[in-house]
């Protein structure tokens, strides 16, 4: 008969003797959790919960030096709809919680309470997504579907600037198009916005019935 899968857990810290305490912890108390190598880096634990074979279930701290464990939660979570991930912090967590949630998390908890910290894995590895003041945590799978779906409507950092830089011309360019197709239109592009354009301004004063050519005011 074929042996049933041993749950895996990662637990990554970047201080080194609250890692012990943490791992040793959860050792002794969750025998039916396979406890694996614990890592002080969040580049690792984003190679082993993206590679083949993930672990089941993260606990992850927040503060870490490398990278920060939010970042290191969302960037695995828009990979991988499987490893269950609870964050923790010896901060005030209220600050953290939505950003977590927001990060793909399935919950968040101090990390100063033994008991906290062993209650909360066992109900996360058992497929129950933690609570804190409303905030309702969601599934791994929940979660991937909806960063994933954030993430086909976000723009690049880059794409946000050639965007900037080409409405406001464009905007200026239909004007003209428009004065062009239509040459009684009395309607001119105000001097702010052709100084934010760069474009010269030709027109005359205003008056109240709108721009006036030199014509019309002749």
């Amino acid at each position: 008969m074929e042996k049933d899968h041993e749950a895996t857990l990662l637990v990554m810290d970047n201080d080194r003797l609250s890692l012990a305490i943490i791992t040793s912890i959860l050792s002794k108390h969750l025998p039916h959790l396979h406890v694996l190598n614990p890592i002080d880096n969040g580049k690792l634990a984003i190679q082993a919960c993206t590679g083949h074979h993930p672990p089941d279930l993260l606990l992850a701290d927040i503060s870490m030096t490398d990278i920060n464990g939010l970042t290191v939660c969302k960037t695995i979570r828009r990979d991988n709809m499987t490893t269950k991930i609870l964050m923790m912090s010896s901060f005030d967590i209220g600050r953290y919680a939505q950003a977590a949630f927001d990060a793909g998390a399935q919950g968040i908890i101090h990390k100063d309470s033994p008991q906290t910290i062993l209650t909360a894995v066992r109900r996360v590895a058992a497929g129950q997504p933690l609570s804190y003041e409303g905030i309702r945590f969601q599934t791994p799978h929940d979660s991937f579907l909806r960063i994933k779906e954030a993430k086909t409507r976000e723009l690049s950092p880059r794409e946000v600037e050639v965007v900037e830089l080409l409405v406001p011309r464009l905007f200026l360019a239909g004007n003209r198009r428009a004065l062009e197709s239509e040459p009684n239109h009395r309607s001119h592009p105000s001097p702010a916005l052709l100084r934010q354009t760069g474009e010269p301004s030709t027109t005359g004063p205003l008056s109240p019935y709108g721009w006036l050519d030199s014509e019309d005011s002749a």
